[in-house]
C-alpha cells in the first residue's frame, strides 16, 4: 500500500505540491494526469525520497 498525508514540496518560495493525500491500495491501478507544471513528477520523486519534502 501507498499513502501519503499532507505531502508539500516547496522550490524557493514556489509551492510545487500543497498538502496532498493520497492512498494506493494493492491491486488498485494508478494515473497521475494534470498540466505542464502541474507538481506531477514532484509529487512521485516526493514520495520515492528523491527530493526532500517539507
Amino acid at each position: 500500500m501507498i499513502r501519503i498525508n499532507g505531502l508539500l514540496v516547496n522550490y524557493d518560495t514556489v509551492v510545487a505540491v500543497r498538502e496532498v493525500d493520497l492512498t494506493v491500495r494493492p491491486g488498485e491501478i494508478f494515473g497521475l494526469v494534470g498540466p505542464n507544471g502541474a507538481g506531477k513528477t514532484s509529487l512521485i520523486k516526493a514520495a520515492t525520497g528523491l527530493i526532500e519534502t517539507i
